[in-house]
């Protein structure tokens, strides 16, 4: 009988044991600090998105809302004069991004249903007098 309780014994503490390491594995693998270091560099790489998107969004809304001299008038339909812009989108950094101003004329893809919805990434959508929303084509 003393050798029963013994291995009783033994096998409690065995169990425990790995009671203890299981939950020591399942805790957080990193330190509380760096945990708090990597949030912060997410936020900071969040923060450098935002202002390069921020200054995409205000290049291509010069293009929008203003006459420019490297944005000609070229005729979309017969009649129908627009910038250049609006039919052929503005390239930033070798992407190509889309101006759309409906429910006014506009010209872009998504105006002439050469794409749908479906088919774009929305950078910017300001509604009002006057709303622009800033798009691209996803990758086909």
């Amino acid at each position: 009988m003393g050798r029963t309780w013994l291995m009783a014994i033994l096998v409690l503490c065995i169990l425990l044991f790995m009671a203890g390491l299981d939950s020591r594995l399942s805790s957080s693998a990193h330190p509380p600090s760096l945990e708090r270091n990597m949030e912060q560099g997410f936020q900071a790489a969040n923060q450098t998105t935002n202002k390069v998107q921020a200054k995409i969004v205000k290049h291509v809304l010069t293009y929008a809302q203003t006459v420019r001299d490297d944005d000609p008038f070229i005729e979309a339909e017969p009649g129908v004069w627009v910038k250049k812009s609006n039919v052929e989108g503005i390239e930033v950094d070798g992407q190509r991004y889309y101006y759309s101003m409906i429910p006014h004329m506009s010209y872009d893809p998504l105006a002439r249903g050469e794409v749908s919805m479906e088919d774009i990434n929305i950078l910017y959508d300001e509604q009002g007098e006057f709303p622009v929303m800033i798009y691209t084509i996803k990758s086909r």
